[in-house]
């Protein structure tokens, strides 16, 4: 898997940066090859993401993800990443619900990655124009900080709910009808628990998700 993932990168690397030329070269071809080119950056950027996703998992399973932290402000990093996140979702509304302030010892990108995922897959497995919603609560013991991230989508069963952060696991009613190697929540457990927190589910069928996760406080906070 890490020689697969690394050989294609090359390759991938190679086609986002003549789709990206091709963008540049926009007033020289007709509106017909631009709606090609850009169906074909879309595609290259999921390629992308897989390809990272393959990466990550191999070097889960070696022992090797490594780790930048930081203490970051927790309210700060969730408004700019939702305000990210909204663009990229746009057929969604996100509502960020924030309670009281804290910092957490962090990896910034990989707790974006986190993010991006769980919001991403809201709005994969919800309808265009419904809410997802965004929330933070500190523990009662005020040691460490709880984020939610809620739809009102097509929801899980008992069974799934049970293997859903499995490696490559995947619903057996949406294979058909959305794409994907089942990796990306698998992944986000792995980088929430070597965070020293812990990430579950509620759900129910027709209903909607809700996804949670911790982290522990950096300073631990005082009610």
């Amino acid at each position: 898997m890490s020689v697969a993932s690394h050989e294609l990168k090359t390759p991938i690397t190679v086609i986002k940066a003549y789709t990206q030329m091709l963008r540049l070269l926009k007033g020289q071809y007709s509106d017909k090859v631009g709606e090609v080119v850009e169906k074909l950056e879309i595609q290259t950027g999921k390629l992308v993401r897989l390809t990272y996703q393959l990466m990550d998992v191999s070097k889960i399973e070696n022992g090797s993800l490594q780790y930048d932290l930081i203490k970051i402000e927790l309210n700060s990093f969730l408004e700019e990443t939702v305000t990210m996140l909204t663009n990229v979702h746009a057929n969604n509304k996100i509502n960020l619900q924030l309670g009281d302030g804290c910092s957490v010892m962090a990896d910034p990108l990989r707790l974006e990655q986190v993010l991006s995922n769980l919001i991403g897959n809201a709005a994969k497995y919800s309808d265009k124009n419904s809410a997802i919603g965004v929330a933070t609560f500190l523990s009662e013991e005020g040691g460490s900080i709880t984020i939610q991230i809620s739809d009102h989508g097509m929801g899980m069963s008992k069974d799934s709910i049970a293997r859903i952060f499995e490696k490559f696991y995947r619903v057996e009613d949406i294979v058909s009808s959305h794409p994907g190697l089942g990796m990306g929540l698998y992944i986000s457990s792995k980088i929430v628990a070597d965070h020293g927190g812990k990430i579950w589910v509620q759900s129910e069928i027709g209903k909607g998700s809700i996804f949670y996760f911790t982290l522990p406080l950096a300073v631990p906070f005082k009610q």
